[in-house]
């Protein structure tokens, strides 16, 4: 299970050991690609996707902070939807 515990403080993982060593190696770094998501959104709001891109950072490290920042309530959907990098459409955050 998600390990909610600590989470969101730091990164969550589910029950594999590879997601339990994908949470352990980005532990440390966390918090500052949080600190970094939520500089890129003062300046408005984002997709997952267009924060990434913005962050020139993998959408894999970027996407779960997003997901810890809407817990600790610091996010929140704005209710605007724009088409992200596969086409489908993404969720617009914008900060609290």
């Amino acid at each position: 299970p998600l390990s909610l515990d600590r989470y969101p403080r730091v990164a969550g993982w589910k029950s594999t050991d590879t997601s339990r060593a994908a949470a352990a190696d980005i532990e440390d770094d966390a918090a500052t690609i949080r600190g970094k998501v939520v500089v890129v959104l003062r300046r408005g709001p984002l997709t997952a996707d267009e924060t990434a891109a913005r962050l020139g950072m993998s959408l894999l490290s970027v996407r779960p902070r997003l997901s810890e920042l809407r817990r600790m309530g610091r996010i929140d959907d704005t209710g605007v939807r724009r088409p992200n990098a596969s086409g489908k459409q993404a969720i617009v955050w914008r900060l609290v």
